[in-house]
């Protein structure tokens, strides 16, 4: 049958698949070039996994805004079931960050893929699985699709194909169409017995990382297939024809929303549009719900103003008109709030801390309003 076929499909020079793959192509080739210092932007990456956590899992029918994952944590209550979900995926993220700093050759294989299963199952109840990290031997079916995933017992040959398909070397015009044909196809195959739609999204975004996108240190994944949920599963059906024409239909919607999100996380490699439109309206939002107080939103502003974002304990004493003994308490205190980190262990120089739970509430409703993400609540 056709749909058994694994291949990349071959757009004819006309179709307007290609420039989009030229785009994309360009800005895997572009080297990050930003003045935001950099323990700011791994603060903005840690932000976006949280981000894309809550998304994917709502792609599954998770009801959990992010205003209520982020009072619990800044609370640190027993988390529930729904923010377990949520918090297994950051684990996961976190896991492929670390496999690919550690070593950016690693090898997408089913010791990797297994590993993220038991991470996003675990301690989970409805949507864990009974067998975490071991393919199913056992048939499902997908609520509200026309597919029926192959029997259980083709499972671990036909992982073996898609493993072998996406580590086999690609001529570089193919590696975004390999990225979304290996999505459809782990999808297709269903391989888990529960978490198999936010395992594509992981396994996607461990792709993109192995294959060179370094701007993914701040993209949304499950943001290219949660915009639209319906397009998602109706482009996945298209697929599922095994069809040039239907994958090369799934592949543009794939691309489409890759370029939509990296353009987004141009904008926000702009110092000032970051600074700016971001995080400056965040801690004013944290000010107004009297988050922080007069003194703090001074500091942190004003490591803001600095060229390269930090403060020094000299510079704040020459601003505020407290005792030089106030002062150090106050930088004592905001660190322990993480409101503050120091730049170094024995560093003098202070940077803010956007990953705080009180600024990231007003971090993320700047974030949506300024169209960088999108999370109906």
């Amino acid at each position: 049958m056709a749909e058994n076929k694994l291949y990349i499909p071959e757009p004819t020079l006309r179709h307007p698949i290609v420039g989009k793959i030229i785009e994309l192509e360009k800005m895997r080739g572009e080297h990050i070039s930003t003045e935001v210092h950099p323990q700011l932007f791994k603060q903005l990456n840690r932000v976006f996994h949280t981000i894309e956590s809550l998304s994917s899992a709502r792609i599954e029918g998770n009801h959990t805004t992010l205003a209520d994952y982020v009072q619990d944590k800044l609370e640190k209550k027993t988390r529930s079931q729904t923010h377990k979900e949520i918090a297994n995926i950051e684990t996961c993220l976190q896991y492929i960050e670390r496999c690919f700093n550690n070593d950016p050759e690693t090898e997408i294989n089913s010791y990797f893929i297994k590993s993220l299963h038991s991470l996003l199952t675990k301690d989970l109840t409805e949507e864990g699985s009974r067998t975490p990290g071991a393919y199913r031997t056992c048939d499902v079916s997908i609520i509200q699709s026309k597919h029926t995933p192959p029997a259980g017992i083709f499972v671990s040959e036909l992982m073996e194909e898609l493993i072998t398909f996406i580590n086999e070397e690609e001529i570089p015009q193919n590696i975004l169409l390999k990225i979304a044909i290996a999505h459809h196809r782990f999808v297709w195959i269903h391989p888990f017995d529960n978490g198999n739609g936010r395992m594509s999204r992981l396994l996607t975004y461990a792709m993109l990382k192995k294959f060179g996108f370094d701007k993914v240190i701040l993209l949304n994944p499950a943001a290219v297939f949660c915009n639209n949920r319906e397009d998602y599963f109706k482009y996945l059906e298209k697929a599922d024809t095994g069809t040039e024409e239907g994958l090369l239909e799934w592949c543009q919607f794939v691309l489409d929303g890759l370029l939509t999100e990296l353009s987004k996380i141009q904008k926000l490699l702009n110092k000032d549009f970051l600074i700016q439109k971001i995080i400056t309206p965040a801690i004013d939002y944290a000010a107004k719900h009297n988050l922080i107080d007069a003194d703090q939103v001074t500091v942190l502003k004003l490591s803001l103003s600095s060229p390269n974002c930090l403060v020094m304990t000299k510079e704040i004493h020459s601003v505020l008109k407290n005792s030089r003994r106030q002062n150090i308490y106050l930088i004592q205190k905001m660190t322990e709030m993480h409101l503050l980190q120091k730049e170094s262990p024995n560093s003098r120089k202070y940077l803010i801390d956007i990953t705080n739970q009180i600024i990231i509430r007003g971090l993320v409703e700047t974030l949506t309003k300024e169209g960088m993400v999108s999370l109906d609540e």
